[in-house]
């Protein structure tokens, strides 16, 4: 990752902005659409004016409507649940993330 710019949609805590810096990003934004998501984010990487990290506050749904307007292309949505081995490592866990998955995968390019 280093000397790229990473979008993190649905940053949530900054888990994976925190990964893309010490990876060697020049530069993250986070988008996510609740508050005190972005309030423990700011917390354990600043916002902006001290780093190479910035946070916006933004519904996935309008997100997406707004790179699509701009000309981006969806060429694929992908919402990952867990496998059915992931069940014998830890069944609670397994039920949880099956059901509800915690993420997206967006690919888009330009159209």
């Amino acid at each position: 990752m280093t000397g790229l710019r990473v979008l993190d949609p649905g940053c949530g805590a900054g888990h994976y902005a925190a990964e893309s810096l010490k990876l060697g990003a020049a530069e993250v934004v986070g988008v996510e659409g609740r508050e005190t998501l972005l309030g423990a984010a700011r917390e354990r990487l600043g916002d902006g004016a001290t780093s190479t990290i910035t946070y916006r506050r933004m519904t996935l749904e309008r997100f997406l409507s707004e790179l699509l307007g701009a000309g981006f292309v969806l060429e694929r949505l992908v919402e990952p649940r867990a496998t059915g081995g992931a069940r014998l490592v830890d069944p609670r866990r397994y039920d949880k993330t099956h059901s509800q998955p915690s993420f997206l995968a967006v690919r888009l390019r330009r159209g």
